[in-house]
């Protein structure tokens, strides 16, 4: 028979194993129509990335919803995307700082288990960008798919409108980043109010330096894109495997 000790510590050990898992996020309560958007314009010298990373309520309100699209992604390499906690600022991808991490996630293993891993870490749950051959375009990927530990409401930790979302190249270095904005448009309607879901344009920036990603498996397609200009000099972005916590912020409706 097992000692009460050694069930006590075992006990212990798994508390530790699950304590990074993220939560399923339940956003029901939130007003349908809310829409968070990052545009990604054409960038000067080094990339000409442009789409958009667009998230929305899921389906029953159990996290949020993904429509991802990119044009002109250089050469012929899978690329790695997530969400960070900061904000980036004309073409310097240094200020986007870590992913999100509410939850001090795993940066392995997050195709299978994705609860477990980084909250912002979107290419290592769902897949790489990875370029579709005879795509609309060059360099073109898509993807639509629900992230159930992402969350749209801003009293969440794991909310990921006030950041930014940055593409990686096979070395760690940016390739690409953009501000996610409220996109939403509230309108009245009736006595009371409802959201009004065409979208409009979101801010932006591009081109970067250092930052690691962790790479996944399968990724779904469809979805729209944007552009517009800018240019600047490479910087660096913080590494995919850092932590990073989202503080709370006011609904923007």
């Amino acid at each position: 028979m097992r000692s009460f000790s050694n069930i006590a510590a075992t006990a212990a050990l798994l508390a530790v194993a699950s304590a990074g898992d993220a939560p399923v996020v339940d956003s029901s309560s939130v007003l349908t129509g809310i829409t968070y958007t990052a545009t990604l314009p054409t960038s000067g010298g080094v990339s000409n990335v442009t789409g958009t990373v667009i998230g929305s309520i899921a389906p029953g309100g159990a996290g949020t919803n993904f429509q991802v699209s990119f044009y002109n992604l250089p050469g012929t390499s899978a690329f790695q995307y997530g969400l960070y906690s900061g904000r980036v600022s004309g073409s310097d991808c240094s200020g986007a700082g870590a992913v999100l991490d509410p939850f001090a996630g795993a940066t392995t293993n997050c195709a299978k288990n994705q609860a477990s891993c980084q909250v912002g870490a979107l290419s290592a749950k769902h897949g790489d960008a990875k370029i579709v051959s005879g795509g609309a375009g060059t360099g073109y990927f898509a993807g639509n798919y629900v992230d159930k530990y992402v969350s749209i409401d801003p009293s969440n930790n794991a909310f990921f409108g006030k950041g930014s979302v940055v593409i990686t190249d096979s070395t760690g270095a940016s390739v690409a980043c953009a501000n996610f904005v409220n996109a939403s448009k509230p309108v009245a309607k009736g006595n009371g109010t409802s959201t009004d879901t065409s979208s409009s344009s979101a801010m932006s920036s591009t081109t970067g330096g250092s930052s690691s990603g962790a790479t996944g498996s399968s990724q779904q397609s469809a979805s729209s894109s944007s552009s517009s200009s800018t240019g600047g000099a490479m910087r660096t972005a913080a590494p995919l495997v850092g932590a990073g916590v989202l503080g709370m912020a006011a609904l923007l409706i």
